[in-house]
Parts: C-alpha cells; sequence; structure tokens
C-alpha cells in the first residue's frame, strides 16, 4: 500500500550497529583506494569522518525544525549522505571544504526525500535521496572545491581559481554515468519482472519468512511448534 504505509527499520539497536560498521568500513573505502598509507590516505580519512558529522548533524537539525524531533533514523541518514556525497571528493579537498561538503549533503539530500514520492518510486531505503543525490552532489561539488594542493594529481576547482573547467568534466562525468547505469538497471530490472517478476506477490508479503524458509526470523514471547534438528519428535 505504498506511499500510504510506513517503512520503518526492523530494529533500531540494529541500524545503529549497521551504521557504525558502515561508517568504520567507509575508511577503507576512501582511505585506502589509493594502496598506500600516506599523508593523502589521511587526508581522505579525515574528510570522510568530518563530512558524515557535518551531514548527520544538518539532518538532525533540519529535522528537528520541519518534524519537530531529531531521530536515530535521521542520524544515520544524515551520515551516510554525508559519506556517499564526500567520497568522489575526498581524497582531494581539504578538511574545511570536506565539512562544507557533508553540510551540503545534509540539506541537499534530506529536501531530496521528497522525490521518491513526486515520482512515485518505492524506495524504503531512500537510496535515491541519500546515494543518488548525494554521489552526484559530491561529483559536482569536485568541480567547485577541487584542491590540487592537497592532491597534485587532481586540479582547482571554481572556488580555488581554477575556472569552470573541473566542473565541466564533473557535469560530463555524471551524466554519462546515470544515462548508462539508468540503461543498464532498467534492462536487467525488465529481465527479473518477466522471469520472477520484482515484487513478491501480496498474499505473502507480511509472512515472507514462512512463505520462503518455513520459519519466522523473530520469536518473541511464543512457543515454537519447529523441531530442532536430530531431536526427538512431539507425538500427537
Amino acid at each position: 500500500d505504498w506511499p500510504h504505509t510506513a517503512a520503518p527499520p526492523n530494529s533500531i539497536p540494529l541500524t545503529i550497529v549497521g551504521a557504525g560498521i558502515l561508517w568504520f568500513g567507509w575508511i577503507g573505502f576512501n582511505g585506502g583506494d589509493g594502496l598506500q598509507a600516506d599523508r593523502l590516505a589521511a587526508q581522505a580519512v579525515i574528510n570522510t569522518h568530518v563530512a558524515a558529522a557535518a551531514a548527520m548533524l544538518v539532518w538532525l537539525a533540519l529535522e528537528r525544525v520541519t518534524d519537530g524531533h531529531s531521530t536515530v533514523v535521521g542520524g544515520v541518514s544524515g551520515a551516510v549522505a554525508g559519506l556517499a556525497t564526500v567520497t568522489p571528493t575526498a581524497g582531494y579537498v581539504n578538511v574545511l571544504s570536506a565539512i562544507a561538503i557533508g553540510a551540503l549533503a545534509g540539506l541537499v539530500c534530506h529536501s531530496a526525500l521528497r522525490l521518491k514520492y513526486l515520482l512515485r518510486l518505492d524506495d524504503a531505503l531512500d537510496v535515491l535521496a541519500v546515494h543518488f543525490v548525494g554521489g552526484m552532489l559530491g561529483t559536482l561539488l569536485l568541480g567547485f572545491f577541487g584542491n590540487s594542493g592537497v592532491n597534485p594529481l587532481g586540479a582547482d576547482g571554481l572556488f580555488l581559481g581554477g575556472g569552470g573547467s573541473l566542473l565541466w568534466h564533473q557535469f560530463v562525468g555524471v551524466v554519462t554515468v546515470v544515462a548508462f547505469s539508468f540503461v543498464l538497471t532498467w534492462l536487467i530490472a525488465a529481465a527479473i519482472q518477466a522471469l520472477i517478476g520484482l515484487r513478491a506477490p501480496a498474499e505473502t508479503q507480511e509472512r515472507l519468512d514462512q512463505a520462503q524458509q518455513g520459519a519466522d526470523a523473530y520469536h518473541l514471547g511464543e512457543v515454537t511448534s519447529l523441531v530442532a534438528p536430530g531431536g526427538p519428535r512431539r507425538r500427537p
């Protein structure tokens, strides 16, 4: 019944654990992709941390203003938005620029949450707003904040006197990747829809564990009649 039905996380504590693992893993993602443990790797790691923190704080503040309260899920979403947005720029900007990029990520990605309703996209994880918009935003922001003093292999962006050349190259890259990804994803989705379908049947959506595995993921206060492997069977 989307979009009239909410899709909250199954477990807020597990959401926090998952976000922590993701944030920690991003250290290797951004800091390690140069395959060297040097000054530039350290810069990328620091940029990753401060951008994620800035985005999380901005997201929480926006929730407070718009909804009257900040939420754990909002904090997680903001942090991931910051991580996704800073990734294209992590090894090419200074710390202050990374903070600005993270803050912009929190603002823009939070605003982009409305897109899935405008475009009628069933996106329970807000991938559109956080990863897609964040990734595009970070790629374009490199054209503004790029700093060849941080990484000689890079170029100066618009804010550092480099002109619009880098921004243009980033724009062309975004358009190319979006077009390629859209076409390929559409073809894959069309093939899956034709073969097995993209959505579970409506009659099984509320009991997928039972329908697909013959068991439930959680047993909260219930006595199960399932027989343990190798255990004695109950007499009728």
